[in-house]
């Protein structure tokens, strides 16, 4: 590890700085495709129990499409969070990735979206399972909705 990425993790640490890292890495059947999900994590520290502990949060950053070239890893296409937003009302994100099938550009995404519980500004979540279009970013269709044991990737 060199001096500079052991400062940035100091850093980190101490001032819980966000940070980029692979929640989930899907390469496809003949190896040369591969799907990461990019999330933002956030160290912070906190009470729990009584006791300072370390908290990790993590958000969704982005799905990115990777092809191997000539012994490479190049960006075929990153689709970023502000792209799975939905509406107003609803805040769509990854939370999950199941399958990947690079010769169709489809993968099977599990989803997060909040939806409004009320008009005082209450949110509840629904997780579900998609088939997502990477190519023309779009949800194909719902395949089933999740219960909270079932989303993970």
């Amino acid at each position: 590890m060199t001096f500079y990425r052991m400062l940035i993790d100091l850093l980190q640490q101490l001032f819980g700085v966000n940070r980029r890292i692979k929640e989930a890495v899907i390469t496809d059947k003949h190896g040369k495709d591969e799907l990461i999900l990019w999330v933002i994590e956030k160290r912070s520290k906190g009470h729990i129990n009584g006791k300072l502990r370390e908290i990790r949060s993590y958000k969704f950053s982005s799905l990115e499409w990777r092809t191997l070239y000539e012994g490479e890893w190049r960006q075929k296409l990153k689709i970023g969070k502000r792209s799975f937003k939905s509406d107003r009302n609803r805040d769509r994100c990854v939370v999950g990735v199941r399958n990947f099938k690079a010769s169709t550009g489809n993968a099977l995404l599990v989803l997060c979206e909040r939806r409004p519980r009320n008009n005082k500004g209450s949110f509840y979540a629904v997780y579900s399972l998609n088939l997502w279009n990477l190519t023309k970013n779009q949800n194909l269709r719902k395949i089933k909705e999740l219960d909270l044991n079932d989303y993970s990737a």
